[in-house]
């Protein structure tokens, strides 16, 4: 969202982190990977939306990767 500071882009970034680290997620892909529904039941893994999710998997190069 271009109408966020740096500082709340940063917390966003820090806190989808903290939630959602990276390790575990590719962890979790490759245990069950191409599932259709990886999102939601990863949103329901790390008790986050799926949106939220969503968002993380972009942003770590998955969603189109799997499920673009």
């Amino acid at each position: 969202n271009a109408s966020k500071s740096q500082e709340e882009k940063d917390a966003d970034r820090f806190a989808a982190n903290l939630l959602m680290p990276e390790k575990m997620i590719r962890d979790e892909l490759k245990r069950h990977p191409f599932l259709k529904d990886a999102p939601q039941i990863l949103a329901s893994k790390f008790g986050v939306s799926v949106s939220a999710m969503k968002y993380r998997l972009i942003n770590l190069g998955f969603m189109e990767k799997y499920y673009g």
